[in-house]
């Protein structure tokens, strides 16, 4: 193989290395330095045969009320929408307290805010942290209580969001 080529070759796997590390090292940042708030879950049954077992999880924060005080400015479909939680007094619980497609306009003191998706149809935002994937058969144990479900999610500052921990009945789902 000629010098220049060979140069190239390790060049471009170094690069993709770099890239794949890159992506790792940033979600490990996220999952280590982020701030952890707990969202409750609300039940879907989803079933995929190509995907593997996992859990579909719909947050109640990600319901965009139709008519709210808690909505700031106007909401457009698909398009990045920031989401404002609160910590509950009586649990450990964050609720969604404002909707705006603008992040300053919902920041405020103790609040969390959360970045996502507005779906095509109103009324839905997607997170990014929707699917939880689980050893085979497990799934749909978690799926019968998901009434009980509660997650906690690793924010960035920015609102990248990623599962840190799946709870049943406030007790931390564990898989040996």
């Amino acid at each position: 193989m000629k010098p220049m080529r060979k140069f190239a070759f390790v060049l471009v796997v170094a690069l993709q290395v770099v890239i794949l590390l890159g992506l790792v090292l940033k979600r490990v940042h996220l999952l280590t330095h982020g701030k952890v708030v707990r969202l409750s879950c609300r039940p879907v049954d989803p079933r995929s045969l190509l995907s593997g077992d996992y859990v579909e999880l719909t947050y109640r924060a990600a319901d965009i009320p139709r008519s709210s005080k808690k909505i700031i400015g106007e909401i457009k479909p698909r398009k990045k929408i920031y989401v404002a939680v609160k910590k509950q007094d009586d649990s450990d619980v964050y609720e969604a307290v404002a909707y705006s497609m603008d992040r300053s306009a919902i920041e405020g003191e103790g609040r969390v805010i959360l970045r996502g998706r507005t779906s095509s149809r109103y009324g839905r935002i997607k997170f990014g942290v929707e699917q939880y994937f689980v050893p085979q058969f497990e799934g749909l144990k978690i799926e019968r209580q998901m009434a009980r479900v509660t997650v906690d999610v690793a924010v960035s500052e920015s609102g990248e969001c990623a599962i840190k921990k799946l709870y049943i009945a406030d007790e931390e789902v564990v898989f040996y």
